[in-house]
């Protein structure tokens, strides 16, 4: 941290103290010192255990999970604030969700040749074997059989920028485009930032897409060194048998990209004698046809919504939220299981110690909402539908959110807070968090403002409520089987949910709702 940085820091905690927030006349309940690494360990060592296989999204693991939070819950004093199912309030709130499986049997790709000695040694058609002689990612495919014949594209780029159209002249609609694998020579790609994206395999399947083709087949040119694409294709093997989730429509539908490996391309005469100086075309008399296996159909998921009342007439329509998954990435294709103690066991079991804090202490003017969403890891489902559908009355308005994730790793004298005070989304929230986090012992840092987009309080920013996120950090073990806890730093998982916990006390019992503050000024800190 520079000299500067420190300094407006400083300022921060001045303003913390003496303008930010003042309160109505309710110190800090006792109860935060409840909060304890042994009452959190419970938590943790349940919700990551094998039991719960994973927590997946959508999963039995799921609805365990969510069972046990919703009975701690109700222990604490708090009421469900779910969807209503026959004029009962649940403690549930329901999203749905678009299941997919891959299935690798009956995944195929064969090419057909119409006219006699296209082919060499065997007779057409020429069958291919999944993830031995041509590999695809079966995400976002439609299920069933297609037909087309098969164009020459040479490397499949349309980039203004490089002055290339490797499609001027020939059509491609309903065909399968046949594309070589890298870069023609003398092309400038760039690095990091600079990198060109109208070079990226994204680009061309946007480009064959565009312009109405069944596929793409990607394959090395047969002059260049021998290689294989099955080093770069491990995710796209491990996705068969899998399920994929999205949210409503059946997901998107992609035109299948197929990497044939330089063996099953030499089988196939015109193929293999294609050249960087081969004319763009029809490769003549020759048709791919391409058949997969996907089987369909809709889940419920399930957020975990429970609230507390505030005491106040009027300022019990201000709702604080406290937020975070509990949702995890479920059992692998070798059936390992990923318990995923840190994400987000961690963060779920703060928040079931903070509404226990909650419950012991006198009952703030503002209302409490504790809510535990699903679907974080399929891309920040749950909560996306929650501010969507927010399941309270009308009159009821969310003033803030408090998201913790991953709260309980990395240093322990330190936590991640973002939005920072350079970020549009920086606002009276983080001022008291700092001064919690003071209180507690922790130095908030930061430099972590790139997660911010990917944590479920960015749903609640974008709805423009203030947001903050309490996050301490990737580590070696993030998304592997090896999260598990004991692994965790209890201690730090307790002594963070107590930061969040003064925060939102301090929240419900001010005089004025939080609100987002200008900018600093960008440059060196």
């Amino acid at each position: 941290m520079t000299a500067s940085y420190r300094n407006t820091f400083a300022l921060s905690l001045l303003l913390v103290f003496s303008l930010t927030l003042p309160l109505l006349g309710q110190p800090e309940p006792a109860a935060v010192s409840g909060i304890t690494a042994r009452q959190i360990e419970g938590h943790i060592r349940f919700l990551a255990s094998d039991l719960l296989e994973g927590r997946d999204t959508a999963s039995e693991g799921e609805r365990l999970a969510a069972s046990y939070i919703s009975n701690q819950l109700s222990r604490a004093g708090f009421e469900p604030a779910g969807d209503y199912n026959d004029e009962v309030v649940s403690w549930f709130q329901a999203f749905p969700m678009f299941s997919t499986t891959a299935q690798l049997d009956g995944c195929s790709f064969e090419l057909f040749a119409v006219e006699p000695g296209i082919t060499s040694e065997q007779p057409s058609p020429v069958p291919f074997q999944v993830n031995e002689d041509f590999f695809v990612s079966p995400r976002g495919l439609e299920s069933g059989p297609s037909e087309g014949s098969v164009v020459f594209a040479g490397h499949g780029i349309v980039s203004k920028d490089h002055d290339i159209d490797d499609y001027v002249g020939i059509e491609v609609e309903n065909c399968f485009v046949l594309i070589f694998d890298g870069n023609p020579a003398g092309i400038e790609v760039g690095e990091g930032r600079n990198r060109s994206r109208a070079l990226g395999m994204r680009s061309r399947q946007s480009a064959a897409k565009e312009r109405g083709a069944r596929g793409l087949v990607v394959i090395h040119a047969p002059d260049a060194e021998a290689s294989s694409f099955a080093d770069q294709m491990g995710r796209s093997i491990r996705s068969f048998g899998r399920r994929s989730l999205s949210m409503g429509g059946g997901g998107s539908t992609r035109m299948p990209t197929i990497y044939l490996e330089d063996s099953a391309r030499d089988q196939v005469q015109s193929v293999a004698q294609l050249t960087t100086e081969s004319e763009h075309g029809p490769v003549r008399g020759l048709i791919g046809t391409f058949n997969i296996n996907i089987e369909k159909k809709e889940v419920d998921a399930f957020n975990v919504v429970s609230l507390m009342k505030g005491s106040d007439p009027e300022l019990a329509n201000e709702v604080v939220v406290y937020s975070a998954h509990y949702d995890h990435i479920g059992v692998g294709s070798d059936g390992a299981i990923y318990n995923g103690a840190d994400d987000n066991a961690s963060g779920s079991s703060g928040l079931i110690e903070i509404a226990e804090a909650f419950g012991e202490s006198p009952r703030p003017p503002r209302s409490i909402l504790i809510l535990h969403v699903s679907g974080e890891e399929k891309g920040l489902l749950g909560s996306r539908w929650f501010v969507d559908h927010i399941p309270l009355p009308e009159e009821m308005k969310i003033i803030a959110d408090i998201n913790l994730d991953m709260i309980s790793r990395n240093d322990p004298t330190k936590i991640g807070i973002t939005p920072s005070p350079k970020h549009d989304h920086w606002s009276s929230l983080n001022e008291v968090a700092a001064a919690a986090c003071v209180k507690e012992g922790l130095e908030p840092t930061y430099d972590v403002d790139s997660y911010y987009g990917r944590t479920d309080s960015y749903n609640f920013a974008k709805k423009g409520i203030p947001s903050i996120f309490l996050f301490s950090g990737v580590h070696e073990d993030y998304h592997r089987t090896s999260d598990e806890s004991d692994k965790v730093d209890f201690n730090k998982a307790a002594t963070v949910s107590r930061v969040a916990f003064r925060l939102g006390w301090q929240v419900a019992w001010a005089k004025q709702i939080p609100e987002r503050k200008p900018a600093e000024p960008s440059g060196e800190n």
